[in-house]
């Protein structure tokens, strides 16, 4: 009976000192040690997030507590920045995305991670658990209802803009929204859009746009560094 017990409370505290590991994970904007396009794991454990490369190595560790903001993204096809010389098979199915916003000693920062279709919605519960964050997700397009009655007429047709930036990895905000990094591909409806582009060490980019139904509208930022005499 004693051994039970003293097995039920360590199976209890088990949790607080859990460490768990997501395969399959791609970093889109570099950070730490880690480069865009690295490939490796991502490592939850109580007070920090951390990356680690395939051969395991430690490649940023992003303190818990730090988190300012979690965000989901999701993507049909291929996303804005993809090279059109990717094989066709690559470039369909549903792509994920998760941004990480932090700030430590004063500085603001963001690292962006494509994840796997097999194990995304667990990392993003797992991020929330760690951070105490909920994580923002991107609207998703209306769903069309097959019962739905014939409408008198054809709504708009939703527009899409495509946000780059020069350099990339820009934290893109749309209306006074967070909408992750660039490069970004966001479907929308016709209208205005105020456009803001920034990163830490350049001068912010703003633009207002107007989207016509069905137009694809390449909003492109090039951003100018900030010279150590201003920033200091």
């Amino acid at each position: 009976m004693l051994v039970r017990s003293l097995l039920a409370l360590a199976l209890a505290a088990a949790p607080l000192a859990a460490q768990f590991t997501f395969e399959k994970v791609e970093v889109r904007t570099g950070y730490g040690e880690a480069r865009e396009g690295d490939k490796g794991r991502l490592l939850f454990s109580p007070g920090k997030i951390g990356f680690v490369s395939e051969t395991g190595v430690e490649m940023f560790a992003i303190p818990a507590k730090s988190a300012t903001q979690l965000f989901y993204s999701s993507v049909e096809g291929r996303r804005s920045g993809t090279p059109l010389t990717m094989p066709f098979d690559l470039l369909g199915g549903k792509r994920h995305f998760l941004t990480v916003s932090f700030e430590t000693e004063g500085l603001q920062g963001a690292v962006e991670l494509k994840l796997h279709k097999s194990n995304y919605e667990n990392i993003l519960r797992n991020a929330e658990l760690v951070t105490g964050l909920t994580v923002q997700r991107d609207e998703p397009e209306p769903a069309v209802s097959e019962a739905a009655p014939a409408a008198p007429a054809e709504p708009p047709a939703p527009g899409l803009l495509e946000i780059v930036s020069t350099p990339a990895g820009a934290e893109v905000e749309i209306n006074s929204a967070f909408n992750g990094l660039t490069p970004r591909r966001k479907s929308v409806k016709a209208g205005e859009y105020h456009i803001v582009i920034k990163k830490d060490g350049y001068e912010t980019f703003e633009k207002t746009v107007l989207v016509d139904p069905g137009q694809t509208l390449e909003v492109h930022g090039e951003l100018r560094a900030i010279s150590a005499a201003l920033r200091d």
